[in-house]
């Protein structure tokens, strides 16, 4: 995870120089699991990694009418 905007923006204006200087909005040292962060916090969290698990986890999150939390992986490596 990442906060790409933020790089890839930096990167336009600043070159491939940027790459080097925002190491820390790389969110992978350790590998952040918000699924888990949520349910530490007593909130539903479910953490998946397939295009076909993401409906069927919003699906549960929007059924039990209070928040929750869908965290989806994505490959970060573009």
């Amino acid at each position: 995870a990442s906060y790409r905007i933020l790089k890839l923006n930096a990167m336009r204006v600043m070159g491939n120089q940027a790459r080097d200087k925002l190491h820390s909005v790389d969110l992978a040292n350790p590998a952040l699991n918000f699924a888990e962060i949520a349910k530490s916090l007593g909130v539903t969290g479910e953490q998946v990694s397939e295009a076909d698990e993401i409906k069927p986890a919003i699906e549960r999150a929007l059924a039990l009418g209070k928040p929750a939390v869908v965290d989806v992986l994505i490959d970060g490596s573009f």
